[in-house]
């Protein structure tokens, strides 16, 4: 099978290794990229990111995390 280089082009991958998931979820809580965007980067489909995204509350985490970036600073509330 040759090698395609369009993430757009590449089968969906049905299985990710934890550390693969762990990589999408620190790039989603750095800001790093949309659900969408990473999915896309990943080869993961969009619906499977998103319930991943939902159940391990990675926005909370994202907040949290935007949050005692604002405090180190002295900006939080």
């Amino acid at each position: 099978m040759p090698l395609i280089h369009d993430p757009a082009l590449r089968p969906k991958a049905t299985f990710l290794p934890p550390a693969v998931w762990e990589r999408i979820q620190h790039e989603f809580i750095l800001g790093l990229g949309s659900t969408r965007t990473l999915a896309t980067k990943h080869g993961v489909r969009l619906s499977t990111l998103q319930g991943r995204c939902k159940r391990e509350d990675w926005v909370e985490l994202r907040d949290m995390r935007a949050q005692d970036a604002l405090d180190e600073l002295g900006c939080g509330g």
